[in-house]
């Protein structure tokens, strides 16, 4: 199993599920994680795009059965106080990043193996809300690309959802009050 974003938050509470039933769990995210092996991590902003590629490789030489992207970031800006920086880093989290990592665990997948493919996404994704500009449009484009791996891949026994989640306590969302 992979899982971005698995130091803090909901991929961290997967990461604890997942490792007491002794799954072998792999994770990328910007701070390491004292409860799975180093070796077993990638410790990179995926809101860079220098750092996308990087992820992509090392997910490329793992073997998965499931791909986690929890990693998030949820800039509280109205349209008007959000530069193309801001717009920029949320669409690489959020978005080119799944996007490039769920490629390279697709192509790497064996023609009869499973493969369930999982994004985190928002409420925000599908409804509005006052100064949710750069992370709604990026969440939304991340329900786009987990239905476009569903019907370019279903067949291949690749699984694809967004799950868009109401609200959820986590150190992210006490950030936003």
């Amino acid at each position: 199993i992979l899982i971005t974003g698995h130091s803090s938050g909901i991929g961290n509470s997967l990461l604890n599920i997942f490792k007491s039933k002794n799954f072998n769990i792999f994770g990328i995210s910007r701070n390491f994680s004292e409860q799975i092996e180093l070796s077993h991590q990638l410790n990179l902003d995926l809101s860079k795009i220098e750092n996308i590629k990087e992820a992509s490789i090392w997910a490329s030489k793992k073997k998965l059965d499931i791909f986690f992207h929890c990693a998030g970031s949820n800039p509280i800006r109205s349209i008007l106080d959000s530069s193309s920086e801001t717009y920029l880093n949320c669409f690489n989290l959020h978005f080119l990043s799944a996007s490039q990592i769920s490629r390279s665990c697709i192509s790497n997948k064996n023609k009869n193996d499973f493969l369930k493919i999982l994004f985190l996404s928002s409420i925000w994704s599908v409804i509005s809300a006052h100064s949710r500009g750069p992370y709604s449009v990026a969440k939304s484009s991340l329900n786009c690309l987990a239905k476009q791996i569903a019907v370019e891949h279903g067949l291949e026994n690749v699984q694809a959802v967004s799950l868009a989640l109401g609200f959820v306590k986590t150190g992210l969302t006490e950030l936003t009050k």
